[in-house]
């Protein structure tokens, strides 16, 4: 089951790091990364899936 909550959750950190790399802040690069690990790890692969083709 997708939970859409978790989805979203995914494709906010993975803009805020799309953000950071274009503003070259490294600190922010590093916090950003963390969260989406974190997510990735909390995550279902269908979840993973979903907010990549959305």
């Amino acid at each position: 089951m997708v939970r859409q909550s978790q989805v979203e959750k995914i494709k906010t950190a993975a803009r805020e790091c799309d953000i950071a790399v274009m503003t070259g802040s490294r600190q922010e690069q590093e916090r950003c990364l963390a969260v989406l690990n974190a997510l990735e790890r909390n995550s279902t692969r269908d979840e993973i899936n979903a907010a990549i083709t959305s």
